[in-house]
Parts: C-alpha cells; sequence; structure tokens
C-alpha cells in the first residue's frame, strides 16, 4: 500500500516538472467515464483526439446527456448502470457531482476488474479519498485527480478537448495508491497535454480553501450584495464594467456544484474565511479612522503580493521566460503577432492578455516561452516588425 512521506506535503518538483506530451499508454484499452458533463466531456474528447482506438464508455443519470455525448464523438457507448460500465474498464474516472462520487464507488466496487486504476474528478480531494479507501477492494488502485480547468459553464455541450491543456492536475495518492498507480495516472494526464502535481489529499484541500473556493464565495457574496442594491435603486449593472465582471465571473457557476464543494471542504473554507473576515474588519478599522497611511499599506501590500502571482500554469511550469508586447486595440493584431512568430518557427507556450492597461487604444500582452533563447528571438523578430516589447523587470 502507498503511505504518505514527507515529500508528498509540498511539490515534487523533479518528478513533477513540464514534460511534452507523452504517448498515450496502451495499457488503457477501455476507460469508463462516470459523468459526461463538462469535464467529463472534454476527458472523452481528449482522449478520443490523441487515442482513436481506446474504446471510451461512460454512464450517468442523464440518458439525453449520454447520448449527446455519443453524438459529439465523446464516447462510443453508454451505459445506465454504473457496474456493466466498469466492467471491463482499465481505468474509471468519476466526474460527476462530487457528493454523489461515494455512492457511486460503493455501486461500482463489486464490478472492479482487480489492479484497476480508479481516480475522480472533484474539487475536494480528502474528503473523495477517505469514501474510495473505505469501499473499494484492496486490489483495486485508486489515485485521486484534480483538473484544474474548467468554466463557470457547464455541461456537455461546453465539453472541449483542449481543456486540459497545460493545465495543472493535481494528483493525490490514497493507501491505495502504490507508486506503479501514481506514475500512470501521472502519465494519463500528461497524455493529455496537462501537467501533473503531486500532493497529498488534506494539503490540496487546504491550498485550494484559499485560491478557489474563498474566490467564488467573496463572488457570489459580492454579486448578492449588489444585486440587492440594484433592486432597490436600480442604474447599478448600467454601470457595472470589466472589472466588476471580472472580479464576479465565477459566481456563475453552478449552484450545486459550489454546494458540494463548500459542504465537502467545509473546515478548510471555514478556516480560510475567518482570516478573510479579520482582514476585512481590519480595512474597516482604518477607513473609519480615515487612516490614510493604514489604507495605503493595505493596498500596497495587496498589489505587491499580486505581482508575486505567477500567470496560468507558470507556477508549475518552471523557467518559462515571459515577454511583455503591445499591440494597437484592433482586431487581428494578436494573430499578427503570433503569425510572425509561428513564421520564424519559435513557439509560444502561453499567452496573456493583461487587464490593466496604462492606454486604452493599446492591448498590452504577455508571450511565454520556455527558454530564454527563444524569448530574446521573438522579442527581435517582433521588433523587426516595429512591435514594441519590453522584457520583465
Amino acid at each position: 500500500m502507498y503511505r504518505e512521506d514527507s515529500s508528498l506535503r509540498g511539490t515534487r518538483r523533479e518528478s513533477d516538472a513540464l514534460t511534452a506530451p507523452i504517448a498515450f499508454p496502451d495499457s488503457l484499452r477501455t476507460i469508463a467515464l462516470g459523468g459526461v458533463g463538462l469535464v467529463g466531456g472534454s476527458l472523452g474528447l481528449s482522449i478520443k483526439s490523441r487515442a482513436p482506438r481506446t474504446r471510451v464508455v461512460a454512464f450517468g443519470r442523464t440518458e439525453a446527456t449520454l447520448k449527446r455525448a455519443r453524438e459529439i464523438g465523446a464516447i462510443d457507448e453508454f451505459f445506465l448502470e454504473p457496474g456493466e460500465a466498469v466492467a471491463e474498464a482499465d481505468l474509471v474516472i468519476l466526474a460527476p457531482p462530487v457528493r454523489t462520487i461515494p455512492g457511486i464507488l460503493e455501486r461500482i466496487a463489486g464490478s472492479l476488474k482487480p489492479n484497476v486504476l480508479v481516480t475522480d474528478a472533484g474539487s475536494t480531494k480528502s474528503w473523495i479519498t477517505a469514501a474510495a479507501e473505505r469501499v473499494l477492494p484492496s486490489a483495486v488502485r485508486f489515485v485521486g485527480s484534480h483538473p484544474m480547468a474548467g468554466s463557470e459553464k457547464s455541461g456537455i455541450e461546453f465539453a472541449d478537448a483542449g481543456l486540459f491543456e497545460q493545465a495543472v492536475v493535481v494528483v493525490t495518492p490514497s493507501l491505495l495508491s502504490d507508486e506503479a498507480a501514481l506514475i500512470s495516472m501521472k502519465n494519463f494526464w500528461r497524455a493529455l497535454g496537462a501537467v501533473p502535481l503531486t500532493l497529498s489529499a488534506e494539503t490540496h484541500d487546504r491550498i485550494v480553501a484559499s485560491i478557489s473556493h474563498l474566490p467564488h464565495v467573496v463572488a457570489a457574496a459580492l454579486v448578492n450584495v449588489v444585486a440587492r442594491r440594484a433592486r432597490k435603486e436600480g442604474r447599478y449593472w448600467d454601470l457595472a464594467a470589466g472589472g466588476f465582471r471580472d472580479t464576479t465571473r465565477i459566481a456563475a457557476s453552478h449552484p450545486r456544484v459550489w454546494t458540494d464543494i463548500c459542504l465537502t471542504n467545509r473546515e478548510m473554507i471555514l478556516e480560510i474565511l475567518d482570516e478573510f473576515r479579520d482582514d476585512l474588519e481590519s480595512f474597516r478599522d482604518v477607513l473609519e479612522e480615515t487612516d490614510e497611511e493604514g489604507l495605503k499599506r493595505f493596498f500596497k501590500e495587496s498589489s505587491e503580493a499580486r505581482k508575486a502571482v505567477p500567470p496560468r500554469g507558470a507556477g508549475v511550469l518552471e523557467g518559462l521566460a515571459d515577454l511583455y508586447v503591445e499591440v494597437p486595440d484592433h482586431p487581428g493584431e494578436i494573430a499578427r503577432v503570433t503569425g510572425i512568430l509561428a513564421a520564424r518557427g519559435i513557439n509560444i507556450v502561453d499567452l496573456e492578455i493583461t487587464r490593466v492597461r496604462e492606454r486604452p487604444d493599446v492591448a498590452p500582452l504577455r508571450l511565454f516561452f520556455e527558454k530564454v533563447g527563444e524569448r530574446d528571438e521573438a522579442a527581435g523578430a517582433l521588433t523587426e516588425e516595429g512591435i514594441t516589447v519590453r522584457a520583465p523587470q
């Protein structure tokens, strides 16, 4: 059995470093998906695009959704009975609402092949891992997964084969894991273009409570406050510009999904809410006292801390070199930049459109490259074409 050692209390940099997507594992001849919403449907599309000969079957509660998944090519076949779907599977991935997962694990436990690899895509890990350890046979290998990818939208209609490209996927070992199971799970995600990162279930839940769950709660609360005021006075939504929309976009997420997440990571969220409340109360105190220096410190600390936040994926994709690019805010300008670099054979690993603008007529871009040499070559190519670039400070 796998037992966590101290290295799992942080990241395993030596084994989780960025690698190019690997070939899809030949051993995964049949994969069963439990749930084909946004994540499950995207998994099916991604698997079929990379390994068309792999048989992908699914089960779920709604036959219409399963039929739609088959129509778009995300799955080959579906079953209404979970046990039938998993009977021949080499890998089982559960991607339904979080609180339904323990019940599904119980239903499929007696139908799983020995040594089959089982994972889930839930946003909380300790709760699900404990359920897997409790109900699954000892011959089954369970490694939890959490793809840090998604959208405020939900459902099979929004499934995307590229959803996991360069996305961090946290994999969490259990007492039903061994090193081979952990490697197999990470190789599966690498084959989909993702970057696996190994954490204990507890560490995962503590971190996502801060960087994912708290922001959703705050966004929802902010929308609720403004909505109440808008009902009394009106015109609030007329003035809701980019900052408000960006801050609250995630509040449009499915209510059931976030109810499940909050209830299954309750203790961690309560802990971070207490800390957040303390910060708000401190801010209220300095504002009430008209403490100008206190307000400056508050905003300076957050501004400096925000600069340390890496762009999407860059915290795990170590060694990326970035470049700031300024182009006119006109249609086609981003395509012009990428076209120039593509013509030189320079690969962009990631691209970010900076939302804070010093000039309204300029669209600031941030490009990421695997090597400093590629970044410098890109800077030269773009400069030759009259495009303003600058390296990060």
